[in-house]
């Protein structure tokens, strides 16, 4: 089933990292482009994360149910490649909003989006795989987000600042080339397995 797991764990890749890469540096960026404290940058994110993020759980999960009811075998996966390709121009331009108001509204609305594609996405590996093996491709799964997500996320912002920009003060284009890159990437690697997704998904329900 190389065909439909390689497009997931790869795009999930690209999406681990801009992920963790833009949330490693955003703190660090409150504070380089608007004078904020590390503290007075956190809480806000945090309140973010807290009350709106959320709210797009349980929306993304019916959304995905009711299109799996209508046919489509693909529904988890094609509601996380719509959410990642809706997602992305709001991440772009959060780091280039004049004022932190304004960035932490593109933050919020990134987040309201995202959430909807949390519970499919985790959905999507378990339907199509078999239960004794379920574990192990989930231990995959942790592996692309701490070791691929933490791992490289924030070196490849910070390469771009280094090496790319050369001046700590433009972290903000860093950060929106970032997902302005790896955003699409994630999207198209995702939507190439989308056709293989849904015949896996169509012969695991055989199993049942």
């Amino acid at each position: 089933n190389r065909g439909t797991y390689g497009p997931m764990f790869v795009g999930i890749a690209f999406q681990t990292v801009l992920a963790f890469g833009v949330a490693g540096w955003m703190p660090t960026f409150f504070v380089r482009a608007y004078g904020w404290t590390i503290p007075h940058a956190a809480f806000a994110q945090g309140l973010i994360y807290l009350f709106i993020w959320p709210i797009g759980l349980i929306p993304g999960s019916m959304i995905a149910e009711w299109l799996a009811k209508r046919g489509h075998a693909d529904a988890n996966l094609r509601i996380t490649v719509i959410v990642q390709a809706l997602f992305l121009p709001f991440a772009v331009l959060a780091p280039l909003m004049p004022s932190p108001g304004l960035c932490l509204t593109m933050l919020a609305i990134q987040g309201f989006v995202v959430a909807f594609s949390i519970g499919p996405q985790n959905a999507a590996l378990q339907v199509i795989t078999p239960g004794e093996m379920r574990g192990q491709v989930t231990a995959l799964f942790l592996f692309m987000f701490n070791i691929i997500g933490y791992g490289l996320g924030p070196s490849i912002v910070a390469a771009f600042t280094d090496n790319v920009f050369h001046d700590e003060s433009k972290l903000g284009y860093s950060l929106a080339s970032t997902v302005a890159i790896l955003g699409p990437l994630a999207v198209l690697t995702l939507w190439s397995g989308l056709r293989a997704y849904g015949r896996s998904v169509v012969a695991a329900q055989a199993w049942h």
